[in-house]
């Protein structure tokens, strides 16, 4: 399952879990969450501690209000470290792009992977078409 959660716009966090817990997904990709909020949900459906990364923070050094990508499972998840897919692009701003790629770990060393990408439909053609490109050479097989 994945979800823009827009944790700026403090979702209620308990009607999340909710709808999560209804669909029964292995594992949840959130974006746009703050580590706060992917730990506390995380808490709430029982699920190991999340797998964090930073996508951006327009409100430094308040740290707490950064946003980012998170990856939950009830399994157990081999996380790789985040990818930068705009390099050029300040971590101050919304407009930076990152994935972050874990295994999870099935029974009888079986290994999935799954990608939490933050892509944009609003940026320039060019831009989205080189990130997606990146994106997938970075794990292509």
């Amino acid at each position: 399952m994945s979800w823009n959660l827009r944790g700026a716009a403090k979702p209620r966090l308990d009607s999340v879990v909710e709808i999560v817990q209804a669909h029964e997904p292995d594992v949840l990709a959130l974006q746009e969450v703050r580590r706060g909020q992917a730990r506390r949900i995380a808490g709430l459906l029982g699920w190991r501690r999340p797998a964090w990364a930073l996508k951006h923070n327009p409100h430094w050094p308040a740290w707490w209000l950064a946003e980012g990508l998170a990856l939950l499972s009830h399994l157990r998840l081999a996380v790789h470290p985040p990818v930068v897919l705009t390099p050029e692009i300040n971590r101050r701003t919304f407009r930076r792009r990152i994935l972050l790629p874990a295994e999870v770990l099935l029974d009888d060393d079986q290994r999935v992977l799954v990608i939490d990408a933050h892509l944009s439909s609003g940026d320039d053609d060019e831009l989205r078409v080189r990130t997606c490109r990146w994106a997938r050479s970075s794990w292509s097989a």
